[in-house]
């Protein structure tokens, strides 16, 4: 990738910034779990689940959508009418600063009789996209470990995932800060993995100390852990700063 261009985020939804409890089986777990946090509001229409947004998830945004490195898309494999309505509570008003929100429409039919077809992400649609790629600025490759970044799935159904004190998503900023200062991606993705799967790949843990989260660490005082249930993410942003101001700072030296 050449990187005078910026590195594209394709950012997914569900599992990745806040997770959607919806079948029977996943409600009655989620009821019998102490920690699960409170769920959001988010008006989706009837039969379309509970959301929980992943904790530090404003602060990770601010981070991304602040920083000129950056192009931010997201490609979720939920319906459109459930798409866009969790794409705007979690992005808030900077959902329109988003380069793309792809949703069902764009996956693959891979033949399947299961639902789980919608999940096919094919990354040459992207490529091949005259809107999000004219200038042919992003490498036009497939799925691979060098332009895909493993995080751990976000759940509130298992009481043996922390859901509660989570800060996989501060150490993703801490990572991606490292791709920015390098002019090989893939080589730092091929390199210096962040997450990876256990022996039995049932879980995702974290791979290398250097993206750590500690108890002091500054990161942890930018936003509060959750958005509180009242309050939109420029709401809680108004706290730090004035307005949508925050999001138009030159975040190159603080990422």
């Amino acid at each position: 990738m050449d990187r005078k261009a910026k590195i594209l985020l394709v950012l997914d939804l569900n599992g990745t910034l806040l997770t959607r409890v919806k079948q029977k089986s996943e409600k009655l777990a989620l009821r019998a779990n102490p920690s699960a946090p409170k769920q959001r509001d988010f008006g989706l229409p009837a039969g379309g689940g509970k959301i929980f947004l992943r904790p530090y998830l404003d602060t990770f945004l601010d981070r991304i959508l602040a920083c000129p490195d950056f192009a931010v898309g997201v490609w979720t494999s939920a319906k459109l009418k459930n798409a866009l309505v969790m794409i705007n509570g979690a992005f808030g008003c900077n959902a329109d600063r988003l380069a793309f929100k792809w949703h069902r429409e764009q996956c693959s039919d891979i033949g399947s009789r299961k639902s789980d077809w919608s999940s096919k992400k094919d990354l040459r649609k992207l490529w091949d996209d005259p809107d999000i790629n004219g200038k042919r600025m992003w490498s036009e490759t497939t799925y691979n470990s060098e332009n895909h970044l493993l995080v751990p799935e976000f759940v509130v159904t298992d009481p043996e995932f922390d859901c509660l004190n989570d800060t996989s998503l501060l150490s993703v900023v801490k990572y991606l800060d490292a791709l920015r200062g390098t002019d090989d991606v893939r080589r730092v993705l091929r390199e210096r993995v962040l997450f990876t799967h256990n022996g039995n790949g049932t879980r995702t843990r974290l791979a290398n100390p250097d993206f750590a989260i500690g108890e002091n660490d500054p990161i942890l005082q930018m936003f509060p852990k959750n958005r509180p249930l009242a309050q939109s993410i420029m709401e809680v942003a108004a706290d730090v700063a004035v307005g949508c101001g925050i999001f138009e700072r030159d975040m190159s030296r603080q990422l």
